[in-house]
C-alpha cells in the first residue's frame, strides 16, 4: 500500500557546492512516495547547471532573488503533496527519515519532527536537539529547525506559510503560528533523520543582533495575537532573558537593557531560576542576573584580551 505523497521543497541560491548531495539525499530516501521541488532563488553559480541534471527526477523552478521563505512558500503553491517537509540545500535528508516520521502514529493534534545533528564541527542550537514542543516549551525556548517536522499542508496553508518580511527567525514564528493558531504540537522520536551544515554565513543561523531583535518581535506579536490574557507570560518572560543574555554578550549592552526591561515586565520582578541550567543557576541566583552578566562580560574581555 502507497503511503501519502510526501513533497520535499528545497530553496536554493547560490548552493553549487552542496545542492547535488541534499538532491539525492531526497531521491535516495526508503520511502518511495516522494516529490522532490528545488526553486533556484535567482542564484548566480551554477546551481542552475546542477540542478538540471536532475530534471527527469525532480520539479525545478526559478524565480529572482526574493529570499528563502518566498521561495519555500513558492514551491508549497508549486507541490502536491498532502505533507511537506522543508530542507536547505545544503542540508542532508537521512535514508529513512520521511519513512520513520509517516509511520508514527500520532494523534490529531501532533506533527511528527525528527532529530538534527552537525555535520561537522559546528554548533546546533541546543533546543533543535530535542525532541518533543509544547507550546510551554517552544515559547521559553525555542522550536524545531527548519527541516525537522514533516508538515501536514493544510496547517501551512491556514497559516498563510512562511512570513516573508522577517529577515531570520521565520522557523520559530511559523512554528509558533502553528501551534498557537491550530492547537498543534511537535512531536519526535529519537532518530535522527537530517544533517545540518551550521556556517558562519548563514543568517538564520547567526546570533547576532537581528535575530534578538527578530525574537523579541516575533514573541511580543504572538503574545498580542493569542495570549493577551497572560498565559503564558513567564514563558515568553524567560525567553526574553535569555534574549537579553545573549545581546549582552554580543556588547549591545543598550539594546541588553531594553530585552531585560520588558523580560521584568511579564515576569512582575520575579525570575524563575528553573529556566536556567547548572553553574549559570547557581550564579544567577546568587548574583543576580544583571550581575552575573557583567561579570561574565568582563571575564571575556580578558580572554579576548589574552589572545592578542
Amino acid at each position: 500500500m502507497v503511503g501519502p505523497k510526501v513533497s520535499v521543497v528545497i530553496p536554493c541560491y547560490n548552493a553549487e557546492d552542496y545542492i547535488e548531495e541534499t538532491i539525492v539525499s531526497v531521491l535516495e530516501q526508503s520511502y518511495e512516495n516522494v516529490e522532490v521541488v528545488v526553486v533556484n532563488d535567482g542564484s548566480t553559480d551554477s546551481s542552475e547547471q546542477v540542478i538540471k541534471k536532475y530534471s527527469r527526477h525532480i520539479e525545478h523552478y526559478r524565480t529572482p532573488n526574493l529570499g528563502a521563505c518566498h521561495a519555500r512558500n513558492f514551491g508549497l503553491s508549486k507541490s502536491s503533496g498532502g505533507r511537506i517537509n522543508f530542507l536547505d540545500s545544503d542540508d542532508l535528508m537521512y535514508r529513512d527519515c520521511i519513512s520513520e516520521k509517516i509511520s508514527r502514529k500520532s494523534f490529531e493534534n501532533e506533527i511528527p519532527v525528527c532529530r538534527v545533528e552537525s555535520l561537522g564541527s559546528g554548533r546546533l542550537n541546543k533546543f533543535w536537539t530535542d525532541s518533543d514542543y509544547s507550546m510551554s516549551y517552544a515559547l521559553a525556548y525555542g522550536s524545531p529547525s527548519t527541516p525537522a517536522p514533516l508538515h501536514y499542508r493544510e496547517d501551512l496553508e491556514k497559516v498563510g506559510g512562511f512570513n516573508e518580511r522577517l529577515p531570520c527567525a521565520q522557523e520559530y514564528d511559523l512554528h509558533l503560528r502553528i501551534m498557537a493558531k491550530l492547537g498543534k504540537i511537535f512531536v519526535g522520536g529519537d532518530a535522527v533523520g537530517i544533517g545540518i551544515r551550521v556556517r558562519n554565513s548563514s543568517v538564520s543561523r547567526s546570533s547576532g543582533l537581528k535575530m534578538q531583535n527578530t525574537l523579541c518581535d516575533v514573541l511580543e506579536e504572538i503574545r498580542a495575537q493569542f495570549f493577551s490574557s497572560g498565559e503564558y507570560d513567564y514563558e515568553i518572560g524567560h525567553h526574553l532573558l535569555k534574549i537579553s543574555q545573549h545581546a549582552y554578550r554580543a556588547g549591545h549592552k543598550s539594546r541588553s537593557s531594553d530585552f531585560y526591561c520588558k523580560a521584568m515586565d511579564l515576569l512582575n520582578g520575579s525570575v524563575d531560576y528553573r529556566y536556567f541550567f547548572g553553574l549559570e543557576r547557581f550564579l544567577i541566583r546568587a548574583l543576580g542576573l544583571r550581575n552575573f552578566e557583567a561579570l561574565r562580560f568582563s571575564i571575556a574581555q580578558v580572554r579576548r584580551a589574552r589572545l592578542k
